[in-house]
């Protein structure tokens, strides 16, 4: 058996959690570990064109980026392509290629994978020739193999079989392969493909390093990891356990002293923010075939909780092996298309000056002050969803749209006094017979992205956020005056920011939209009053 070619490819895969942007004496110190543990190839990143947002440096890997760094003598660089990314230069693949690499004499790279889906490795064939005219080894990266037929991996082989390839690689990227498998794909392609065979697998279901030593009994020659297992969704095979591996290895005299100490020092604090490995989302994903990207995003949105991700899971196993930002978005819209309801605000609220309670701290904080407010100035007070920080005989409505919100809070409606307001289209079905046509009322509501509209019984509404139904609500019933307290936003970055910032934007731009203004300090780009000033 040939010795393992190892590329260890952390800063290329684990970019996904960091946006490539790692730390100039982290990478200096991650390439000596490399040289220590007797790592072939680093692929130090992509080679990408230029996007239309922020990623750092290994996104990029420009020559002149890498000419910052001490390479150890045996390791080797390469780059990661990715096919889609070079055959949509307006200008086609070759003209990509030349844009993007020098001379191979000229760079510090040797070697260039090029990650390419089933239906892109013809196309992208004549980027090969150029690169390999240009002196560079080249890897083609078969994706999302465990969804490829024995015909078509065939097939594949074939149609590569005179290309000038170094290494012809599999990717598990959807984590779906188990090592019986994995056996039978080596096997299948070493039938008729005489070069090298590499495998790069994903770890859902915990079997990244158990497929990839199996991939190389079966007689694959190159093997990927990641330190830490660092890589999109749940992460790759670890590098730190694969060069334990002798099979991998063989008779190298390694040193794993440098790659632990940055792995103490950089990575295991790095995966304790970022959570990526292997849990019960990732390895349901796997055995369905779904992109890890899917899940990861949802991990990383704070909006969503467990049952969220287990519905939209379901929601993706028929079409989610590509991802898809819409087809996610979709799976996420908990709000069904209602319609109309069969209450009509105007009836209760026409004329009123309302208070919105949101769950912001600042209700709390200021609580006597916001109940003086609403025992001089009467307002009708409608609180979202379960809050309680005001006294309960001080709340007029009570108002919900978030389906999965309203199902958890079902049991709890009954402690309160006051009616409560809920697309019942959403929910009827789950809750039945516990519907209490005196407690509840229904108000339609309709998710349609870029949106904020209202009518008599009904809206149409960006997000199913509760701020927003209370507002079209209010809106709906003619109110004269809408005061807000608690919309105080979140801490950081959350995502909830971004959605009612966008809901309070479409909302100042609807000409027939009541006036507003929070009675509590915000973060939102809305008028203050404050709740003293009255």
């Amino acid at each position: 058996m040939s010795e393992t070619v190892t590329i260890d490819c952390t800063l290329r895969d684990g970019g996904y959690y960091n946006k490539w942007d790692f730390p100039l004496e982290v990478v200096q110190d991650y390439l000596d570990a490399m040289g220590a543990a007797q790592i072939d190839y680093v692929e130090i990143g992509f080679r990408a064109l230029q996007q239309k947002q922020f990623f750092g440096a290994h996104a990029f890997t420009t020559e002149s980026y890498l000419k910052q760094f001490r390479v150890p003598e045996a390791v080797k660089l390469g780059v990661m392509l990715n096919a889609s990314d070079i055959l949509r230069h307006e200008n086609g693949a070759r003209a990509a290629i030349e844009e993007l690499f020098c001379p191979a004499d000229e760079s510090a790279i040797v070697l260039v994978r090029i990650a390419c889906h089933f239906h892109e490795y013809n196309d992208i064939l004549p980027a090969v020739d150029l690169l390999r005219e240009k002196g560079y080894l080249i890897g083609l990266n078969l994706m999302q193999i465990a969804s490829r037929t024995d015909d078509e991996i065939t097939q594949f082989v074939s149609d590569v079989q005179n290309a000038p390839i170094e290494a012809l690689y599999i990717a598990d990227s959807t984590g779906s392969l188990k090592p019986a498998r994995t056996r039978e794909i080596i096997g299948k392609i070493g039938e008729s493909w005489s070069g090298a065979i590499g495998v790069h697998m994903h770890d859902n279901m915990g079997l990244a390093l158990q497929n990839t030593l199996d991939a190389i009994d079966a007689g694959a020659r190159f093997a990927d990891s990641t330190v830490t297992g660092m890589g999109r969704g749940p992460g790759n095979a670890q590098t730190e356990y694969m060069i334990a591996e002798p099979s991998i290895m063989g008779e190298k005299k390694i040193n794993p002293v440098p790659l632990m100490r940055v792995i103490d020092k950089f990575f295991k604090p790095m995966k304790e923010r970022c959570g990526w490995g292997e849990n019960y989302f990732y390895y349901r994903a796997g055995q369905l075939q779904i992109h890890p990207t899917y899940i990861q995003e949802m991990l990383e949105d704070n909006r969503y909780g467990t049952d969220d991700i287990i519905d939209a899971i379901e929601f993706l196993k028929s079409d989610g092996k590509k991802y898809d930002r819409e087809l996610l978005e979709e799976a996420l819209r908990f709000a069904p298309q209602t319609g109309d309801g069969d209450w009509c605000p105007r009836d209760t609220l026409q004329g009123r000056t309302i208070l919105v309670v949101a769950s912001g701290s600042s209700v709390g904080q200021y609580k006597s002050a916001l109940e003086s407010f609403i025992g001089e100035h009467k307002p009708y007070v409608i609180a979202l969803n379960t809050e309680q920080s005001l006294d309960d005989g001080l709340i007029d409505l009570r108002v919900a749209c978030h389906t999965k919100r309203i199902l958890s809070d079902f049991s709890a409606y009954s402690r309160f006094r006051q009616p409560i307001v809920l697309p019942l289209a959403s929910v009827s079905e789950a809750v039945g017979g516990q519907l209490d046509a005196a407690k509840f009322r229904d108000y339609g509501l309709t998710i349609k992205a870029n949106e904020f509209s209202f009518h008599a019984t009904g809206a149409v509404l960006p997000h199913p956020l509760g701020m927003a139904y209370a507002l079209a609500i209010a809106n709906s019933g003619g109110a004269e005056k809408i005061y807000l307290a608690g919309a105080d936003g979140y801490a950081g970055a959350d995502a909830r920011n971004f959605d009612l910032e966008n809901t309070f934007s479409l909302y100042a731009a609807n000409e027939q939209a009541v006036a507003l203004a929070s009675v509590t300090p915000t973060l939102f780009n809305i008028p203050v009053q404050s709740v003293y000033s009255f």
